[in-house]
């Protein structure tokens, strides 16, 4: 498990492996949520830096329609980017569970994990 506030710790938590995201503030939080949202184009063998972009455009967005916030759309676009390659890297997924608490947990699936 690792808290993690900002890209960086994000990447940190993959390269060692952690398998449970918690986000200690809002733009993390969105981040991670929007990573969560990732299509499966952007991890595809061929993918183009323009199918990357776009699925983390997209990824965004259907980030956006689950909280009440735009502030962070640009700024989560060319985070989320940033992180791809380190999902990619790793072979990992990031999936979003809503505690009834309102909070939200992220939990990382790597596909080499047995």
């Amino acid at each position: 498990m690792a808290r993690v506030s900002s890209v960086s710790d994000i990447k940190k938590a993959l390269k060692a492996r952690e398998t449970t995201l918690i986000p200690a503030n809002k733009k993390t939080e969105f981040i991670l949520l929007a990573a969560s949202k990732l299509p499966a184009t952007v991890f595809a063998a061929g993918a183009t830096s323009a199918i990357v972009t776009a699925g983390a455009t997209t990824a965004v967005t259907a980030a956006v329609a689950l909280t009440s916030t735009q502030i962070w759309v640009l700024v989560a676009t060319v985070a989320l980017i940033s992180i791809i390659g380190m999902l990619r890297a790793h072979h990992a997924t990031i999936g979003a569970e809503k505690a009834p608490d309102g909070t939200w947990r992220f939990g990382v699936v790597y596909s080499d994990m047995k």
